[in-house]
């Protein structure tokens, strides 16, 4: 793939903001298949959805935002105990000690 010269940096930007323009133009308020409240919940939905359908997200993260419907609840779970018999289906890697 070509590499941009230093120059082309503003055509580029320029570019992507009319086909972002035209996008807007074209879908003014697309909707989210991903059932949430807030930023938090959707960014968890989302992580969530790269693994599964978001149909599957949409059943398992009622009960997971119940439990947890913030950040800091949702820190204070135990990952495997809490969170893993909630979604272990969606086959999402614990990580330990973030």
């Amino acid at each position: 793939m070509k590499r941009n010269a230093p120059g082309d940096r503003s055509q580029v930007l320029a570019r992507a903001l009319r086909i972002a323009e035209q996008l807007d133009g074209l879908y003014p308020d697309p909707p989210c298949p991903l059932d949430h409240t807030d930023p938090f919940t959707l960014l968890c939905a989302v992580v969530l959805s790269a693994q599964t359908t978001d149909g599957k997200v949409n059943e398992v993260t009622p009960r997971l935002f119940a439990l947890a419907p913030t950040p800091s609840a949702l820190a204070d779970l135990r990952p495997e105990e809490d969170i893993l018999p909630l979604i272990r289906w969606v086959r999402v890697p614990l990580v330990a000690n973030i």
